[in-house]
């Protein structure tokens, strides 16, 4: 009997593997970046998507970088979210899963960075409001949370690139 699961080698159960499973370093850094990034971004997709549709108040309302309407804005991100939500699972590239995680941490970091430097003081209006307004989040934290959240994703991709590199190097 086989035992296969995600990120997991198949290998044999019983007495041939003696109750060891053996899960590489990649896979494990897979499990640690990979698939939580893919689920958040799924989620916060879905948030986006039903807050464009539902929320009246976003057809008038402008966002203060881009000054594009909040309903376009939450709609077009969301959908982009919720593909690269479903997407990073299914690719077999660990190369193409890394650039993509990075990159989207990239512009989020860009684009929080450029909010700040223009002085612009209210909430991201995707994520930032959303925790500032129903779940009675300091702004200041939820800034924090969503800097560290995109430095993660980057800097998570830039190692697991390195580790596949120096992987890859020495086989």
């Amino acid at each position: 009997m086989w035992r296969v699961a995600i990120g997991v080698k198949a290998e044999p159960i019983g007495n041939a593997a003696r109750g060891r499973i053996r899960v590489s370093r990649l896979d494990f850094s897979a499990m640690l970046l990979h698939y939580p990034v893919a689920v958040l971004l799924f989620a916060t997709g879905i948030l986006k998507v039903s807050d464009a549709l539902q929320r009246p108040g976003l057809a008038v309302a402008y966002d203060g970088l881009l000054q594009i309407r909040l309903s376009v804005l939450y709609l077009v991100v969301g959908l982009i979210e919720i593909s690269i939500g479903v997407m990073l699972p299914l690719l077999t590239s660990y190369k193409v899963r890394c650039i993509i995680i990075g990159m989207t941490g990239y512009s989020f970091l860009t684009y929080r960075v450029v909010r700040y430097l223009f002085s612009i003081n209210e909430p991201c209006p995707c994520l930032g409001s959303f925790f500032t307004q129903r779940l009675h989040v300091a702004q200041a934290t939820v800034d924090f949370a969503l800097i560290t959240l995109a430095l993660y994703m980057i800097c998570g991709s830039a190692i697991c690139w390195c580790g596949r590199q120096r992987h890859a190097s020495k086989t």
